[in-house]
């Protein structure tokens, strides 16, 4: 017999929305800072030469490529991460309404078969039958949210996924400080 659901069954969310949202929109301004604290950086040690003549002059001024490189990355990143952090936030609301509306209604199936199992009409029924103890379309109910609460966690997973995706995709890779370098 298949086990009547319970609102533990119904997966909880991994982080609140509204603070997950909170954070992607501080992120995305902190990486822009970034980028122009090194933007600023560079402009002023590729003046370095104006004030400063020596032979190491010229490798002095080289020697920020890579790291202006990185700090557009960092930005580019940041940005990419907040957007991505906060996509999930608003799947994460939505996944969220439909989490209490899904525990309602198992609490709602959970009250009703458990009072039926209590009646009278309860015990008039077959005990080899394998619906007995349901009531009039309990186990179909039933079957019903366990489905729905499956198709919840594939969101969730989904939502989850997509984020990670994302954020992967905006990662720095070693061609692209190789390629800062050669500059």
């Amino acid at each position: 017999m298949t086990d009547l659901i319970a609102a533990g069954a119904v997966l909880e969310m991994p982080a609140d929305p509204a603070t997950l949202i909170a954070a992607a929109d501080s992120l995305a301004p902190a990486g822009r800072a970034a980028g122009h604290g090194v933007r600023d950086a560079e402009a002023v040690w590729r003046g370095l030469p104006s004030v400063y003549d020596a032979p190491e002059t010229a490798a002095a001024v080289t020697a920020i490529g890579p790291i202006s490189a990185a700090g557009a990355d960092f930005e580019d990143t940041a940005i990419a991460a907040s957007t991505a952090l906060r996509t999930l936030g608003e799947e994460l609301g939505l996944l969220s309404w439909t989490r209490t509306q899904l525990v309602e209604a198992v609490e709602t199936h959970r009250a009703e078969v458990l009072a039926f199992r209590g009646s009278e009409a309860a015990e008039l029924e077959d005990a080899n039958d394998p619906l007995a103890g349901w009531g009039t379309y309990g186990f179909t109910r039933n079957v019903d949210l366990q489905e729905r609460c499956a198709a919840l966690q594939a969101r969730l997973d989904a939502a989850l996924s997509g984020c990670c995706s994302s954020i992967r995709s905006g990662r720095v890779s070693c061609a692209t400080l190789h390629r800062s370098q050669a500059r």
